[in-house]
């Protein structure tokens, strides 16, 4: 027994490595040559937006290396980020991701987890609250659009999914929608842009609990100015800021 664990240990490996036949590699080809409508399919943006996020963290510590050897380009990570970001269900299995992009299973992973923390950094730069004289531009754009005064924006819930049960409290995150979830709040301008997101709370909880207890309800001083307002569905209880459509 002793000496088989003196084995294991001295081991990267429990079982013998094959090697594994890889794809031809078509990551220039999707970059430059893939037509832009089935390249916003495939990975969610479109090419000039791509090109937008790999230009916000050209410096960023998790795409260096400690090692001579350097990384894969951010560029090439984040596609494989993004195309898995798109998949669900049988689709997202790491295995078939790896054999698209020609890489390991935990390079996969690896590429994931690398540029969810570089776009997490940048939520501060690219979510912002509009400022009285922003607000005051979206609120004509809106009105000369759809006839809606000191409106400022639309707000909704929506759900993030989880792959599995969360462990504790698993039963609080299912939802109508028979999965497990993370309940939060957006607010849209008219140009489409997040302008404000809340989450954090189990799928369970229903979309006015959460606007009662965000800063666009304990803040309202702060970010609404005048009669300014956000368009609401029927989930949400209409008050000064929020007009039920």
């Amino acid at each position: 027994m002793i000496e088989a664990y003196g084995m294991i240990n001295r081991s990267r490996y429990l079982c013998k490595r094959m090697p594994v036949s890889r794809a031809a590699d078509n990551m220039d080809f999707w970059l430059n040559k893939l037509d832009e409508k089935r390249f916003t399919q495939d990975f969610r943006v479109t090419r000039f937006q791509f090109i937008q996020i790999v230009n916000l963290i050209p410096d960023h510590t998790i795409f260096s290396n400690m090692y001579n050897v350097p990384q894969t380009p951010s560029w090439c990570q984040l596609m494989v980020a993004l195309y898995r970001f798109g998949c669900d269900g049988n689709g997202a299995s790491i295995g078939k991701l790896a054999r698209h992009f020609r890489c390991a299973e935990g390079t996969v992973e690896l590429f994931t987890d690398r540029w969810i923390i570089a776009l997490v950094a940048l939520v501060d730069q690219v979510v912002t609250w509009p400022d009285a004289d922003e607000c005051a531009e979206i609120s004509a754009r809106i009105e000369d659009v759809s006839g809606f005064r000191q409106c400022i924006g639309l707000v909704d819930g929506t759900l993030f999914p989880f792959t599995e049960k969360p462990e504790r409290d698993g039963a609080d995150y299912s939802s109508q929608k028979a999965c497990y979830w993370l309940a939060g709040l957006v607010v849209c301008d008219d140009h489409e842009s997040i302008r404000y997101l809340y989450t954090g709370w189990a799928g369970c909880a229903h979309d006015a609990r959460l606007m009662a207890n965000c800063e666009l309800q304990l803040c309202q001083v702060e970010m609404f100015h005048g009669d300014q307002y956000l368009l609401v569905d029927s989930g949400f209880a209409p008050d000064r800021n929020c007009s039920c459509i």
